[in-house]
């Protein structure tokens, strides 16, 4: 499985074509800026939040502005490269969406950790959905709250990353 932290140039080039095509087709401008921070959040690890996306800007000497950031997660969001989460925390978290499969979150209210898992019966129950009412669901969203138990968890189980939420 591919470290997140290091996507590939060719990956980079699609997602920048991405969203270069939505800033044209919504006619917005191209800048360095937008582009310098898209390519930041695909650098990143795990779940993010403008915060920390400051954060990691400021440490590879590009310097903008909270606002700026703020400004163009918007642009990202609709242009389908990221994906915006709520968490219960309080604070907008953020991941990177394109070359992603579906997947799901469990959230350990305690700790606030986030745990993303895929389940297949979760697809069967969208197909259900989308044959009963007549629709195409594009995306979902599922969220389990709860809080770690003293009794341990099965290797079987489809959970196949955790973060932490800030």
């Amino acid at each position: 499985m591919e470290n997140k932290t290091e996507i590939n140039q060719n990956k980079l080039k699609i997602v920048k074509k991405v969203f270069t095509d939505y800033l044209t087709a919504n006619r917005h401008k191209r800048t360095t800026e937008r582009m310098t921070i898209l390519e930041a959040i695909y650098h990143l690890d795990d779940h993010f939040d403008v915060v920390e996306l400051h954060h990691h800007l400021r440490s590879k000497n590009y310097k903008v502005s909270m606002a700026t950031i703020y400004n163009n997660m918007e642009l990202y969001e609709n242009s389908g490269l990221i994906t915006k989460h709520r968490f219960g925390n309080g604070m907008a978290q953020y991941e990177r969406c394109y070359f992603r499969g579906n997947h799901d979150h469990i959230i350990l209210t305690d700790s606030g950790r986030v745990m993303e898992f895929r389940d297949d019966r979760i697809d069967k129950i969208k197909e259900s959905i989308e044959k009963t009412f007549g629709i195409k669901v594009d995306r979902h969203s599922l969220y389990f709250y709860g809080r770690r138990c003293e009794q341990d968890r099965t290797d079987s189980s489809p959970v196949f990353k955790g973060s932490q939420v800030s």
